[in-house]
């Protein structure tokens, strides 16, 4: 598998990728954002690359466009890791909790228990 690590590393971005879901024309019909909130009211979720580019988080949340918020407000417990770790400072200087910074580029050294 070839991995291009603009993506990874958040100097690039793709919105364009699309797949073919059972419920596509429920998400065509009222949009993404709504059926994904609607889907994780009340779940547990786990939100990789949460972030998008940090400095478009501010605009986006003013707007209501920023789907990490959005997420986090109907799920119930809602957790974001993004390989940004700016970005994800950010965020919890916004207050929101759990969310982490992962580099799966550079994972943590393995440690074993004595």
């Amino acid at each position: 598998m070839n991995i291009d690590e603009n993506y990874l590393s958040g100097k690039a971005i793709n919105e364009g990728f699309n797949f073919s879901l059972k419920d596509a024309a429920s998400i065509a019909s009222v949009g993404r954002d709504v059926y994904l909130v609607e889907k994780v009211k009340g779940k547990r979720i786990l939100h990789i690359g949460f972030c998008d580019h940090m400095h478009m988080i501010d605009e986006q949340k003013q707007k209501n466009m920023w789907l990490h918020d959005k997420l986090y407000k109907s799920a119930k417990m809602c957790v974001g890791v993004d390989i940004n770790r700016e970005a994800v400072n950010y965020v919890m200087s916004l207050g929101y909790e759990h969310v982490h910074c992962l580099d799966l580029l550079s994972p943590p050294p393995i440690t074993t228990m004595a």
